[in-house]
């Protein structure tokens, strides 16, 4: 399954879901009317009436609907508004996560995040924010956002404790896993969605708060509140019949009758979103497994993860009173009890079994002391060879031009998008690691890295180098000195080695600067890229991974959009992929190229600008457009690069460039990757 058919499922199944969501509605909405029609009764019945009311009544059913249906939408509503707000780092915090800082130098937390971050690189994706929950001691983790633009991963404490390097790797490899097949995205809708179904069952326990606090502070009174008049039916001093006293005990114990009752449909509502989380999270459980087997090439690592978890009963439980709201999202089941169909993952000697193909049904006993690592701090020589890289190089594939040029026409640039390749995990980790080495201070001191990541577009041309250091005296001078010193010591990597460096550390941005210098720092980086008016996707691509880094946006999630936008966007990204590529007769090749491409069948031809204003604005509009659409759009832009017969690397790397722009995962091009 490719990413793009990943994202058709994960739509479908959001659809499913919205199925789901109705029926539950529904019913809880007729359970409400059924309890307030008890209610009806037993009021009527205690103060002996002569008329009984219907069960079925057309007015009585509107009125429940009116209150129960906007109660359910606005929780739903609300909650969805929040999280997307707030993104994965929202679901984490509400979790009781703390958020790992890059610069940590923790032996277990740099662990963790070093696995992180050599994963997003081999992923293609933007590096996702880490929390660790230091109160949770059990073995989970989860994945939660709403794109992989605002995702985050948690990690509980005894994950970090009790799983060796292997072990962990595996589980964030599921979580991946989770994140690059839409399985994150709709899990955090879900989260949302269940809220409002529990609405009933919160104002049930409030309810029952309010009479208990009612009745103790009556009691404390002399029986003067209205819990104990009411309950006793007693006349009170000051006057009144004895059948309004009747009557008001009467309605009381109704009203009371109704909490309870709705208060038991509220644990209904609770069983929907259970039976909901079941039918979403399980078989997708399977999945997220086989491919962090894939990915890593370790069947151990996370199969012994699930051993361990199995050493002792319910080693997985959440116990943060939050934790049932996202039950669906974490790694192994966090809830127990209950009947096994209502369980949100599947039983764990299944999914040991489907990993493990000849375990022995044998479990792991946990670690008897949480296993601390020294803390080495290896150098790494200039150059340094890497094993699968040719010249110590971090990452640039090999080959020549009929090298690229087959790749591209047998598609395998785009079917490796989105992808965990089981090839990409090894050499990530060792990009990761000699780039760390070879910037230390940018990777330790997260101050350093805003004007590194100036740096990495500094230009060549004196003329414009000469206005982005005006820019910097105007906006940020405490940089002047070190951008041009970075600059220089950059000088000979290429466009890739760029791009992966931008993935890394536009993640530690929100460390790095305060909430006040964020949008004039990212005003300053696109003063940058205007300074030698010759834009390049590429850079267009830098500023969008920091955009969406400080500004915690959900650019790449698809929003309803005018098709005449969308095809003008696409003409202006394709006009400048072939301006890059030197193609001779823009015009056909951008005509023949949309051929292939139903969607613009017939309406690609060349824009009259590229600048940079319209190449951003280009971009982020196909950002926005669904999955199949951007899959289309990225096939038109390959066969435009194709076109000449001739493809090179940095043409390769330039579609890699535009599928990040349009938030497509794009690993690295690593060597020998697609070597015939």
């Amino acid at each position: 399954m490719d990413f793009f058919e990943a994202q058709d499922n994960a739509l479908a199944r959001s659809k499913s879901l919205i199925v789901y969501f109705f029926i539950a509605v529904v019913l809880i909405v007729v359970a409400v009317y059924f309890a307030v029609t008890a209610g009806f009764f037993y009021y009527h019945s205690q103060i002996e009436s002569a008329t009984k009311p219907p069960v079925f009544d057309l007015t009585r059913l509107l009125i429940t609907g009116t209150i129960v249906l906007p109660l359910i939408g606005f929780g739903s509503l609300w909650r969805i508004t929040q999280l997307r707000r707030e993104g994965g780092a929202g679901v984490a915090t509400a979790l009781g996560g703390r958020r790992i800082d890059a610069s940590t130098r923790r032996p277990d937390e740099r662990k963790l995040r070093n696995i992180v971050e050599e994963m997003a690189i081999a992923a293609g994706l933007p590096v996702p924010q880490v929390y660790v929950m230091d109160r949770e001691s059990g073995i989970n983790a989860f994945a939660a956002g709403f794109s992989h633009d605002d995702a985050a991963i948690g990690v509980t404490r005894g994950a970090i404790e009790q799983l060796d390097r292997d072990e962990l790797q595996g589980v964030i490899a599921h979580e991946f896993s989770h994140i690059l097949n839409g399985d994150m995205s709709l899990n955090t809708k879900l989260s949302g969605w269940v809220f409002g179904i529990v609405m009933l069952t919160l104002l049930g326990r409030g309810f029952w708060r309010l009479i208990k606090g009612n009745g103790s502070s009556s009691s404390r009174s002399g029986g003067r509140g209205f819990y104990v008049g009411g309950m006793g039916g007693t006349r009170r001093s000051g006057g009144g019949s004895r059948g309004n006293s009747k009557g008001g005990g009467a309605l009381i114990l109704a009203i009371i009758l109704v909490a309870v009752l709705i208060t038991i449909i509220g644990f209904i509502g609770e069983f929907f979103t259970r039976l909901i989380q079941a039918a979403v999270s399980r078989q997708r459980e399977y999945l997220a497994d086989a491919s962090a087997v894939q990915f890593t090439r370790n069947p151990e690592g996370i199969g012994n993860a699930l051993r361990r978890i199995g050493g002792i009963p319910r080693y997985s439980t959440m116990h943060h009173p939050n934790a049932s709201e996202f039950a669906h999202s974490f790694f192994a089941r966090s809830m127990f009890g209950g009947v096994s169909f209502l369980a949100t993952h599947p039983p764990l000697d299944r999914r040991i079994r489907s990993i493990l193909k000849d375990w022995k049904g044998d479990f792991l006993k946990p670690r008897p002391s949480p296993k601390r690592e020294a803390k080495v701090k290896k150098k790494a020589k200039s150059g340094s060879q890497i094993p699968g890289m040719p010249g110590g190089g971090i990452g640039r594939a090999t080959g020549g031009g009929d090298n690229f040029q087959q790749m591209l026409t047998a598609g395998l640039f785009m079917r490796s998008l989105g992808q965990l390749r089981e090839n990409s995990r090894q050499q990530a980790g060792a990009i990761r690691e000699q780039l760390e080495n070879d910037w230390p201070e940018v990777f330790e001191d997260v101050d350093e890295v805003p004007p590194f990541l100036l740096a990495l577009l500094y230009a060549e041309d004196e003329g414009a180098a000469v206005k982005q250091r005006a820019q910097l005296e105007a906006s940020f001078p405490e940089y002047i000195d070190d951008v041009p010193a970075f600059a220089e010591k950059l000088a000979g990597i290429g466009r890739s080695e760029r791009l992966i460096l931008t993935e890394l550390l536009a993640a530690r941005l929100p460390d790095a600067l305060i909430e006040s210098e964020r949008e004039g720092w990212l005003d300053c980086l696109e003063a940058f890229i205007q300074a030698d008016d010759a834009v390049h996707p590429f850079e267009i691509a830098c500023l969008q991974m920091a955009r969406r880094s400080l500004l915690k946006t959900s650019d790449s999630v698809p929003t309803r959009q005018n098709n005449r936008r969308i095809v003008e966007a696409a003409r202006v990204v394709a006009t400048r992929i072939a301006a890059e590529t030197e193609t001779m007769d823009a015009a056909a090749i951008l005509a023949g190229a949309a051929r292939q491409a139903p969607y613009f069948m017939n309406q690609i031809k060349p824009a009259e600008t590229t600048d940079a204003a319209a190449l951003e604005a280009a971009l982020d509009v196909l950002s926005k457009t669904p999955f199949g659409i951007r899959k289309q759009f990225l096939e038109l832009c390959e066969r435009i690069v194709a076109a000449d017969q001739k493809a090179a690397m940095d043409e390769v790397e330039l579609l890699r460039a535009i599928a990040i722009g349009i938030g497509v995962p794009a690993a690295p091009i690593l060597a020998g990757e697609f070597d015939s």
